[in-house]
């Protein structure tokens, strides 16, 4: 498959990622896969994100960088830069920029220091094979060279790996180049993706109608109410709540599931309390608000907690808006 972003002001993440979580508990983890690893042109760059189920974020990245989420409490990153140097990097305990315990960059660029004449420097069609191995006590990070060997990057790990399970997320990053009729230039491509361990059922997913927007351009009234309908074919077990909300506020933020109390979705956020950007919501319930058929999803616009202080904007958006069931069900 192919990613690429368009015509998209600031700085721009996008993600794709299996349904089906990556058990590497027995110690010896491998994940595979094929992309275009030149770095033209600059400012463009990926990287796989492993976290959680329960902890993922849509859009997370560097704090340093200028988004709204940064990468959930217990992760693995690695990122390959436009430079085309690769850096790897642990984290728990905390949500970054807190929490880091291991991390190593190799500053050896493919295009000067490892492999000069791959044609891959410049090709964005030609793809090498990378392979993440992931051990009790390191990770090692290797990219197929043009010639078949395998050159090899270590991150050496000091802590236990906080997790032995979780979702690879596959994301495209760039930070404000003109995409404008440059697409092609803008594009990573992907191909063999695959992991061992064992089999896990994929879990399941029924997406939402487009954006719920309790926004109106930075201000809505208390109140304010915006209706979904959601066709379930079969209701499977331990339901989740997921999407990314705009501005979430403790007590503002409200979702009724058939009638039900009100949900404050803004709770399954990493927020403290407020924020001004998009932070996914990652939300159970309970299997019995939910019907085959047509489901209503209410949202409204709260009243606001005490802690959200003279924050000036009322209202929320919503996009990205799911269910999902566990793989066992129907």
């Amino acid at each position: 498959m192919m990613s690429a972003m368009g015509d998209v002001d600031g700085y721009s993440v996008t993600n794709f990622f299996p349904k089906q979580e990556f058990d590497f508990a027995s110690g010896n983890g491998i994940i595979e896969f094929d992309v275009n690893i030149n770095g033209n042109p600059g400012r463009s760059w990926w990287e796989i994100l492993i976290t959680p189920r329960d902890q993922m974020k849509l859009g997370a990245a560097e704090d340093w960088l200028p988004i709204s989420e940064t990468y959930p409490e217990d992760r693995m990153v690695l990122t390959y830069w436009d430079d085309q140097v690769r850096e790897m990097k642990v984290g728990t305990g905390a949500i970054a920029p807190n929490g880091w315990t291991d991390t190593f960059k190799d500053w050896r660029s493919w295009d000067n220091n490892i492999d000069p004449s791959d044609p891959a420097n410049t090709n964005r069609a030609t793809r090498r094979k990378n392979r993440i191995i992931i051990n009790n006590d390191k990770l090692t990070w290797q990219i197929q060279k043009q010639d078949g060997t395998f050159d090899d990057v270590v991150l050496n790990l000091d802590s236990p790996l906080p997790f032995d399970r979780g979702l690879v997320m596959f994301k495209t990053l760039a930070y404000t180049p003109e995409k404008d009729g440059n697409m092609n230039m803008y594009t990573y491509h992907w191909d063999n993706i695959r992991f061992n361990g064992p089999r896990i059922t994929p879990y399941r997913t029924i997406e939402s109608a487009p954006l719920v927007n309790l926004a109106n351009n930075g201000d809505r009234e208390l109140g304010a109410t915006q209706t979904q309908t959601i066709n379930i074919d079969a209701v499977g077990e331990n339901p989740v709540l997921v999407g990314q909300i705009q501005a979430p506020k403790f007590g503002e933020t409200l979702l009724s599931v058939n009638g039900g109390p009100n949900i404050d979705m803004s709770r399954g956020t990493s927020i403290d309390c407020v924020s001004d950007g998009w932070t996914t919501t990652y939300v159970p319930i309970n299997k019995s608000l939910l019907r085959q058929g047509a489901n209503t999803f209410r949202w409204t616009v709260g009243s606001r907690e005490a802690c959200a202080g003279t924050y000036p904007w009322r209202g929320f958006t919503v996009k990205a808006f799911e269910i999902q069931f566990d793989g066992n069900s129907n």
